[in-house]
């Protein structure tokens, strides 16, 4: 009989320890979504984009774009790299992984404009280069 109590009290300890853990876990991702998201919506902002143009620039719906801001929403890290292009960040920078926002990070950049435009500038950076190195 004593063994059972013990083996009831060690579950019931367990079972808590555990829905604890969960719940810390849970705090812990609400706080980096809302990080996140109010680093989305500040270089939004920044940008002068509405949500709108930023939806559409990402190929997010508006919906989607309104509960990432709010911190409200799990989502697929090919939106967080869609958003991070759209604005000209690193997924570093929206992670808070960086401090530094990347916006002028000439492979941020590079890395926004369309396969054409790629091959163009890497074009130029050649030409440059062996007409500089010579």
């Amino acid at each position: 009989m004593g063994e059972k109590i013990i083996v009831y009290f060690l579950h019931k300890l367990y079972v808590k320890g555990v829905n604890y853990m969960m719940q810390r876990e849970q705090e812990t991702t609400d706080i980096v979504l809302a990080s996140i998201g109010e680093r989305i919506q500040k270089h939004r902002e920044q940008a002068g984009f509405t949500r709108e143009q930023l939806a559409e620039a990402s190929g997010l719906s508006v919906q989607s774009i309104v509960k990432i801001e709010s911190g409200k929403r799990n989502f697929r890290i090919l939106s967080l790299i869609s958003i991070a292009r759209a604005l000209g960040l690193s997924c570093d920078y929206l992670l808070g992984l960086s401090d530094n926002d990347d916006s002028q990070n000439v492979l941020v950049l590079l890395s926004m404009l369309p396969q054409d435009g790629q091959s163009f500038i890497k074009g130029v950076i050649q030409l440059y280069l062996q007409s500089n190195l010579q």
